[in-house]
């Protein structure tokens, strides 16, 4: 492993790699004593758009055109994905805090609510984010701290 993430010269020998900005980790490099953090994030940011995505809802009332949706994100887009990183970003990647500011502002992006409200669930699955979206790689959750905790084990309700 650390002859493989030693070399941090990306494409074409330069500081670049075949990544996207939407899905990568505030480091933009593996970091060698934390190799699999990176992957972690990625995944959350893919949980997030997917479980948000314009799709999810259609039928459910997400595109009734009366309604005010104006300061609505619909995470669907790259543009949108692309907005909510640099939202979360100014908040230390920490959804927690980001949320609260999103609802003192009526701006959660739409299904927000509904997938991580107030149920026990919806709570767990939104600390298990948090933690694979900390902005040290040191400081995010493993893969299989992930699996073993409450939203994700078989013996949650949630799972």
């Amino acid at each position: 492993m650390s002859s493989w993430s030693a070399n941090k010269l990306g494409y074409k020998g330069e500081n670049k790699g075949p990544r996207s900005i939407l899905y990568c980790a505030p480091e933009e490099f593996v970091d060698e004593e934390h190799p699999y953090a990176f992957d972690l994030y990625g995944a959350a940011i893919t949980w997030i758009r997917t479980v948000l995505s314009e799709d999810r809802h259609d039928g459910e009332g997400g595109n009734d055109d009366t309604e005010d949706n104006s300061s609505t994100l619909e995470l669907a887009s790259e543009d949108e994905l692309f907005k909510w990183r640099i939202d979360v970003r100014n908040f230390g990647h920490n959804l927690v805090a980001w949320e609260e500011y999103a609802t003192m502002h009526n701006s959660l992006p739409h299904g927000w609510d509904s997938l991580f409200g107030s149920s026990r669930q919806g709570i767990q699955a939104l600390r298990l984010l948090s933690n694979m979206m900390s902005y040290s790689p040191g400081d995010r959750m493993s893969a299989a701290e992930a699996i073993v905790g409450q939203y994700l084990n078989s013996a949650c309700d949630a799972a």
